[in-house]
């Protein structure tokens, strides 16, 4: 028995923030080499917490790094890739180059929690909620995109907390 999800409800929001678009094989190796990178570019940001300019500003006002996205774009003609988004909610404001907005619809959410160090932790999760959770419950269907959702701390420590959300629909019976 893999890992049980909370089921609730979400309404549509938006989120901000930086993508790339990487093959789904090189998913567990690109995704923290894109988190490095963005900690390494705004690590003066994150110790001052002092933003300088209008891209800093966005990334502090939106909090971006709460969250990731994944979506798949098969439906896009790039089977076998994803679009990776490091983000944060959208709370108004300017939207500076190299940086996009993302809408995500209102839908039922798969919500699994994880303790541990990253990347492995969250890796192991998704690896039990595709291998095991949807396939065992086929009453829901994935849409395509999943949350990771993060929470402030050292996400190296041992009893680091995150989540993976995962919209779904109810199957049609």
């Amino acid at each position: 028995m893999g890992p049980q999800p909370v089921i609730t409800h979400h309404g549509e929001f938006t989120v901000i923030g930086f993508s790339i678009v990487i093959r789904n094989e090189e998913g567990y190796r690109k995704c923290p080499e894109f988190w490095n990178d963005y900690a390494q570019r705004y690590a003066r940001l994150f110790q001052t917490m002092k933003p300088e300019t209008p891209e800093e500003q966005a990334v502090f006002e939106n909090k971006i790094g709460e969250y990731a996205v994944c979506r798949c774009l098969k439906s896009e003609g790039q089977d076998g890739a994803f679009e990776y988004m490091i983000c944060g909610e959208y709370r108004g404001g300017a939207v500076p180059e190299g940086m996009k907005l993302l809408t995500l619809p209102a839908s039922d959410w798969a919500e699994f929690r994880c303790k541990g160090a990253l990347p492995k932790s969250l890796q192991d999760l998704y690896t039990a909620a595709y291998g095991s959770w949807l396939k065992d419950h086929p009453e829901y269907q994935a849409l395509g995109i999943d949350i990771e959702a993060y929470a402030p701390g050292n996400p190296a420590a041992p009893d680091y907390e995150c989540a993976l959300i995962i919209p779904v629909k109810k199957a049609v019976e």
